[in-house]
């Protein structure tokens, strides 16, 4: 059976799944071949979540195609990186747990999808002088051309495949657009990791429901037993789960009241899927979960097009990363002053906190990404191709004194800064905030420029360009706390039976309060994966599975490959 959508979920399952990211999806497929009669219910209209609109890498410490290359790297290296890299907010067992187990899961994953994982050539850890930190080959994503080759075909013959969610991230991404078809559309970055799962799912023929919001958890005294549905007429049904049900629903980035509750500093527009709004996050807090990291976003820069909207109406704000590090250009305030290292963007991220004690007002936005004409030669601007007219939405001026007057800020402010950060890229040596000093920062740079710092180059040549960066996020990072095997903490210290959760549903205590690319969706993938497997011998009393355990449901073996250890 290759692809089907369940008029009516059945009444009585195994395994409930609330969502359709990464974690969902594998989730699925483990339990299904371990013989488990499971479901998804997606709330919109499409699956993927957060995940497809991603980059789609992964941080996966001791990979396999690390040790194909001969990368050295060990657990206890990487679980030293994420002590550190945290701010003490982290817990030390998920990390162990993630650490010992993602490079078994991405590699099951390889097997099911048949979609090769590359190294990120070159890509450092974020914070490459830590104790424990990687300079190459923790950062894998699926091969742009393996997946296209497994997926385009896959598309023709199965139809539901047209149920991924496409993503508009791309767009602007060099090297991301597939020679037939447009960068959203193609079999890229976390689209292809949902797609190539998804071909699973529908080879399969399990379960799945769409535009079907799971509205509560349902109980049986302590232990939740089943989901209770919206179905399109309006209506609610119960669906019984006797094992359990997995959260992989995403962050609270949509709900605007969550958001003002918990996160601090300016607002901050999601760069998610709209449909992400804290629904199982909510649901779990209903029954006593213990939340963590509330206060927690993946900080990102963002610009915001005119007219620029998601697939359901919504305000779309992209993200900008790539283009902050590259030589001649700054990033500076209303008072036209540079706040943080541009190569880091997570360091502007952070100075976006900062508050003036005074006007309480914060110090740092908006802000404005300032270029030179060589910079727009060498490295373009974001949606203009070539010699384009510059559209309204980027400011162009034939001097610096224009530009700080049309975009209202300090004209004495930025040509100080300017002409200070001038003077420094003839040495190389950002005497303000280090640009470049590091090797992550030196990889967004400019290998081919002419200069001793990779990330700067003098803001001289006229005309000069600038646009404003938006405060935005790429996700929640706060959630419910999560065992090793992803079942779901009470207030108390205990567990609630049967619920489990990943992805930003979870309180990604990997990192913390650190930054870490790849870890949203690979924690997703992983504490996924070991809730299902966790579900395949889960007794009454939740005694975690052990390796090869048989499934008791119908007597079916457990199909999988992956050992993992105890804990």
């Amino acid at each position: 059976m290759h692809s089907f959508l369940v008029p009516e979920p059945d009444p009585s399952l195994d395994f409930a799944i609330v969502g359709s990211g990464s974690g969902a999806l594998t989730a699925a497929i483990a339990a299904h071949d371990a013989g488990l009669r499971v479901a998804i219910f997606e709330k919109a209209h499409v699956v993927g979540g957060g995940t497809a609109y991603s980059g789609g890498v992964i941080w996966a410490p001791c990979n396999h195609v690390m040790r194909a290359k001969g990368i050295e790297d060990s657990i206890e290296r990487a679980v030293e990186y994420l002590r550190h890299a945290s701010e003490q907010r982290g817990d030390e067992q998920l990390a162990l747990r993630y650490s010992e187990s993602v490079g078994s899961i991405v590699a099951q994953v390889e097997q099911w999808t048949g979609i090769k994982w590359v190294i990120w050539p070159g890509q450092p850890d974020y914070y490459p002088d830590l104790p424990g930190a990687s300079l190459n080959g923790r950062a894998i994503l699926p091969h742009p051309d393996s997946a296209d080759q497994v997926l385009t075909p896959a598309q023709e013959q199965l139809p539901d495949m047209e149920h991924v969610r496409l993503t508009p991230h791309m767009d602007f991404v060099p090297g991301f657009q597939r020679p037939t078809r447009p960068a959203r559309e193609a079999w890229v970055g976390g689209r292809s990791i949902i797609g190539g799962l998804w071909k699973c799912v529908l080879e399969r023929g399990i379960e799945y429901h769409l535009r079907t919001p799971a509205v509560s958890l349902v109980t049986d005294g302590s232990r939740v037993v089943g989901v209770t549905v919206a179905q399109a007429d309006g209506s609610a049904r119960e669906v019984r789960a006797d094992r359990g049900v997995l959260l992989n629903t995403g962050g609270f980035d949509w709900d605007g009241e969550f958001s003002r509750r918990y996160l601090p500093g300016p607002p901050a527009m999601p760069q998610t899927p709209p449909s992400n709004t804290g629904d199982g996050v909510r649901m779990a807090m209903r029954l006593g979960a213990a939340t963590a990291l509330m206060d927690q976003a993946l900080w990102h820069p963002a610009i915001a097009i005119p007219g620029d909207t998601h697939d359901t109406g919504e305000p779309l704000y992209r993200m900008v990363n790539a283009e902050l590090g590259k030589p001649h250009c700054v990033v500076v305030n209303r008072a036209g002053r540079r706040f943080a290292s541009e190569a880091a963007y997570y360091a502007i991220s952070d100075a976006w906190f900062q508050l003036d004690q005074r006007s309480r007002r914060y110090m740092n936005v908006p802000s404005y990404f300032v270029c030179d004409a060589r910079y727009r030669r060498g490295y373009g601007l974001p949606g203009v191709q070539g010699h384009e007219p510059t559209p309204d939405w980027i400011t162009r001026a034939d001097t610096l004194e224009q530009l700080a007057a049309a975009l209202e800020i300090d004209s004495s402010g930025l040509l100080d800064e300017v002409d200070a950060y001038n003077a420094d890229c003839a040495s190389g040596i950002d005497g303000r905030f280090g640009r470049g000093q590091t090797a992550y920062e030196r990889y967004w740079g400019d290998p081919d420029h002419d200069g001793p710092n990779p990330t700067m180059g003098a803001i001289a040549e006229p005309p000069f360009y600038a646009y404003r960066l938006h405060p935005s996020h790429a996700g929640t990072r706060g959630g419910v706390l999560i065992d090793c095997w992803g079942r779901v903490k009470s207030v108390d210290g205990g567990v609630i039976g049967g619920l489990y959760a990943c992805g930003n549903t979870a309180a990604n205590l990997l990192f913390g309060a650190g930054y870490g690319s790849g870890s949203a969706v690979g924690s997703s993938m992983v504490f996924g994966y070991l809730a299902a497997r966790h579900v395949m011998g889960a007794t009454g009393d939740d005694e975690a599975a052990g390796d090869g355990v048989r499934s008791p449901a119908r007597g079916a073996a457990d199909a999988t490959t992956i050992r993992l250890p105890e804990r």
